[in-house]
């Protein structure tokens, strides 16, 4: 009996033996074996609503099919808070998309992000090959927290039929606001049930459209922005913008552009994907063009670039996967996949930019407006800042939409901005 059970389990031994044979270094896995996985939780928004991303990502785990990547993605009028709570959660986060500079800031200030100099040194990354890495360092340390995914600025979209239709030219290259306003009352005045020119409802959008260069919201006069809001009230009450009220209540994804009724929108460069996309599928019926963003007067309005940022979360427990995520989202197979769907990547080759400089002239768009005539972005806004931003922004609104009037809103501004640093 002793003697069956030695034999036994010599013979168990040998294919416990045989069998860790095969995972041992320098040799491959038994055949229909794979790879232990990885599973990387990505947040970002639209995810739903825009193909780029689902192409990207898709793409990155056929190239790494030792990686799965379990996506959940908000609307982008939430994301905001809805990140907030997540991050606030037990739940799993491995890779962070921040919605622009000022909630890169916040993700930066309350030590939710890996810095990433480690992995830049170990791979050799050349940071050139982005439009700006230095607003991405944390101020301290001078830590790298996020690379470059998309860079984006304010464009002028119009509607070319309903222009022939008015009898009126197209808006020039760099259009000032004397110029649009008008084109935007007689497009109104001169085709019923169309309104000349509409905006996105919000003051984050608002205020720096109306500026020529961005606003100091620590030592700036509010006087600036009032000369905007008026500016807005105008083209509303005389019937060349829709109510704001109209605006607020409909969710920005919906594209409301393409619905013809409409003769000029200003609005992100990130809509350029929406009209490609939707004139390829024959959504969008109309001829349509772009130009850069009105000023005070033509030509003089800045375009600082925003960017948008990918970051691995300062607690994932795939730090290694989510760099080779960041690497191929923010480098060159992300890039050729934005370009090719008329999204504007951070990331620069001769190939990519003559890629998306093609896709811009199938369409009639002057190259220079996707590829040139970028300001630097501004500083990502400190904490302080920030407070005083949101506080501006929910008094500027307040005005659109008729709640409060215009009179009090420097004095308003100022008050809140006297709190915030505890003047």
């Amino acid at each position: 009996m002793m003697k069956k059970v030695i034999v036994a389990g010599c013979v168990l031994l040998a294919a416990v033996v045989c069998s860790m044979a095969f995972f041992l270094p320098g040799r491959g896995l038994p055949d229909g074996e794979q790879e232990a996985q990885h599973v990387l939780r990505v947040v970002l928004w639209d995810y739903d609503t825009v193909s780029y991303d689902r192409r990207i990502i898709q793409a990155f785990e056929a190239q790494n099919p030792d990686i799965t990547v379990e996506v959940t993605s908000y609307s982008p009028t939430y994301y905001d808070f809805s990140l907030e709570a997540l991050l606030a959660s037990d739940e799993q986060i491995d890779v962070i998309y921040a919605n622009q500079l000022p909630q890169f800031a916040w993700l930066c200030q309350e030590e939710y992000l890996l810095p990433l100099d480690d992995f830049i040194t170990q791979d050799g990354l050349d940071l050139s090959c982005y439009s700006d890495t230095e607003v991405l360092r944390e101020p301290d340390s001078g830590a790298v927290m996020g690379l470059p995914y998309r860079q984006d600025k304010f464009l002028l979209y119009y509607n070319k039929d309903l222009f022939d239709q008015a009898g009126l030219p197209y808006p020039s290259s760099s259009p000032g606001w004397e110029e649009v306003c008008n084109l935007a009352q007689q497009l109104s005045d001169r085709l019923e049930g169309k309104y000349g020119i509409y905006f996105s409802a919000l003051p984050e959008h608002l205020i720096p459209q109306s500026l020529d260069q961005p606003f100091d919201y620590m030592k700036g006069g509010f006087s600036a922005l009032e000369e905007g809001l008026a500016q807005y009230q105008t083209l509303e009450e005389t019937g060349a913008a829709p109510p704001f009220s109209d605006l607020d209540r409909m969710d920005p994804a919906q594209r409301l552009f393409e619905t013809g009724a409409f003769g000029m929108f200003l609005n992100g460069s990130w809509y350029l994907n929406f009209l490609a996309e939707d004139t390829e599928a024959g959504v969008c019926d109309f001829r349509w063009g772009v130009t850069a963003r009105p000023g005070s007067t033509a030509g003089a309005a800045e375009n600082p670039m925003m960017l948008t940022p990918i970051c691995i979360h300062s607690e994932t427990t795939e730090p290694e996967a989510a760099w080779r995520f960041l690497r191929f989202v923010c480098g060159m197979e992300g890039a050729e996949i934005l370009a090719d769907e008329m999204v504007l990547p951070a990331y620069h080759s001769g190939e990519t930019d003559a890629q998306l400089a093609a896709r811009a002239r199938n369409f009639g768009i002057d190259e220079t407006l996707v590829l040139d005539d970028f300001d630097p972005p501004e500083t990502p806004p400190t904490a302080q800042e920030r407070e005083i931003r949101e506080a501006v922004y929910a008094r500027y609104k307040r005005i659109l939409l008729g709640l409060d009037g215009i009179d009090t809103f420097c004095t308003d501004a100022e008050q809140v901005r006297k709190q915030a640093i505890g003047a």
